[in-house]
């Protein structure tokens, strides 16, 4: 990838989740077979309690305590691998490094990704399943130990999603992603 010389900007990203989201309204079956009110419950798409948004900070930290976590362990374990992905990933979403992108990334892939993965694939599939193509949705970071951190995730916002709605899962992934392109702005 980094070969390649792509770079995302900010359109691509709003196109790259509008397919997911239509994927997921489409999947649940709205103007099908479900109107408005029935897709918003279908989805788990509920307005969240001071309670839930409490929470949402909380599980956004902890994700991005572990992705910090991840990311020391493995530059220390696997320093070759480690700046490998560091390039791939400066290489894709280097034109995002800026408040703008970030909270474009975080909105684009949080309301997008969990529309399909936990409000319209998980109930459907499973838990399991679900966080498997979660990571599968991933693979721009190859096989790598970012694939298992994204698996990891996808089971934290899949148990969210069972103890809560798919509305705290878009907040937390917008958020972990929002603020993870954020902290990279604080890197010299």
């Amino acid at each position: 990838l980094t070969e390649a010389g792509l770079s995302l900007s900010t359109w691509d990203i709003l196109m790259s989740g509008l397919p997911l989201a239509f994927f997921a309204l489409a999947g649940v079956g709205w103007f099908i077979r479900r109107d408005g009110r029935g897709m918003l419950a279908r989805l788990g798409l509920r307005w969240p309690t001071v309670r839930q948004l409490a929470l949402a900070v909380g599980i956004t930290l902890l994700l991005l305590a572990l992705d910090a976590g991840v990311n020391l362990a493995w530059e220390k374990l696997d320093p070759t691998g480690y700046a490998q992905l560091e390039r791939v990933t400066e290489s894709l979403f280097g034109n995002l490094m800026t408040v703008g992108g970030a909270i474009v990334l975080g909105l684009s892939a949080g309301i997008s990704e969990e529309l399909l993965f936990r409000g319209a694939l998980q109930p459907r599939l499973g838990l399991l399943l679900a966080s498997i193509l979660f990571a599968v949705g991933h693979v721009q970071y190859g096989i790598t130990v970012a694939t298992l951190e994204v698996f990891v995730i996808g089971l934290v916002l899949g148990l969210v999603r069972n103890r809560t709605n798919t509305t705290i899962c878009i907040l937390i992934h917008a958020g972990y992603n929002s603020v993870g392109v954020l902290l990279g702005l604080l890197k010299p």
